[in-house]
């Protein structure tokens, strides 16, 4: 059995499994090379499904004179007002690299029903050149280092401190998404990588 999710493997090996391989999420290197940068339209965005502890830090951050622009499912029972566009749909394939192109700072959460130490976004964010700014894991960390690559936050203080001071700091900010994109797209995270990995281990 391969897994992307940590947690799994020791699931797996109490049902039965007879070997379980932890990979990494991959994407195509090829194609996202050829993605270009777009003008910024938008501050900060999240896409993603609502849930509670999302929405009461991007609530704070709007409570906060930070305007953030929302796509995903779910997001019905929150009302936008100045500070808060919920755009009411997901957005998919070229509208979802567009979005992440097109804003400043893109915000990363994880799925705690899932305990996800990364999630699909850990990867695609910084691989499009997007400014990824997520929720702390030491996982996501070892991968895309603090200032280098990406930025955390384990507060909504910090969230907010982290939004306002990279949002005034556009070269510091357009550095860290640069390096994000070189190490997204190094030669690791590509499906060839990974697919050879599995086959060997087959």
């Amino acid at each position: 059995i391969f897994t992307v999710k940590p947690y799994s493997e020791s699931f797996f090996y109490k049902h039965g499994a007879k070997k379980v391989l932890l990979v990494e999420r991959s994407h195509s290197c090829n194609l996202l090379n050829k993605v270009n940068f777009k003008d910024f339209k938008y501050d900060v965005v999240f896409i993603g499904r609502y849930e509670k502890q999302r929405a009461d830090d991007i609530l704070y951050l709007t409570s906060n004179g930070v305007c953030v622009n929302i796509w995903g499912s779910g997001w019905n029972s929150v009302k936008s007002n100045k500070n808060l566009i919920i755009h009411g749909k997901p957005v998919w394939g070229g509208d979802y690299i567009d979005t992440v192109l097109s804003s400043k700072i893109v915000l990363n959460f994880l799925r705690k029903i899932n305990n996800d130490v990364t999630t699909g976004r850990t990867f695609e964010i910084p691989a499009l050149g997007g400014f990824m700014l997520s929720e702390f894991t030491i996982e996501q960390r070892d991968i895309f280092h603090e200032g280098v690559h990406a930025c955390y936050f384990g507060s909504k203080v910090e969230l907010l401190d982290k939004v306002r001071y990279y949002l005034k700091n556009d070269k510091k900010r357009e550095n860290i998404a640069k390096g994000a994109k070189n190490k997204a797209l190094s030669k690791e995270f590509c499906h060839e990588s990974v697919i050879s990995c599995v086959l060997d281990n087959l």
